[in-house]
């Protein structure tokens, strides 16, 4: 189903069904499935802001394996991450400091 959806180009779909079982290895599938500067770079944005820190909160829970496809895809996501957006905004500073503490 999830293949599906990349291919059709549905990455909030897709993202949001794998980030909603809350399984590194399959967030991590994801990623290498899908073009990360392609979802990053895409007007409208391709993912919502709180899949985007859903993203990053899940990514940067263990960085001891994949680390490559991790950090590039943590770096674009936290790119795109709008503090000042009232949804997530009050959430990211926390998250963050999660993540940098790994």
């Amino acid at each position: 189903k999830v293949s599906g959806l990349v291919r059709m180009e549905k990455y909030e779909e897709a993202f949001s069904e794998v980030l909603s079982l809350s399984d590194l290895k399959l967030v991590v599938w994801l990623c290498k499935s899908a073009q990360a500067p392609r979802i990053f770079a895409s007007r409208p944005p391709a993912l919502s802001p709180p899949v985007v820190l859903s993203l990053v909160q899940q990514l940067g829970f263990d960085l001891s394996q994949d680390t490559g496809v991790k950090v590039m895809w943590l770096r674009e996501a936290v790119m795109a991450l709008d503090a000042k957006d009232p949804l997530i905004g009050p959430h990211v500073p926390g998250i963050l400091r999660d993540v940098l503490a790994k």
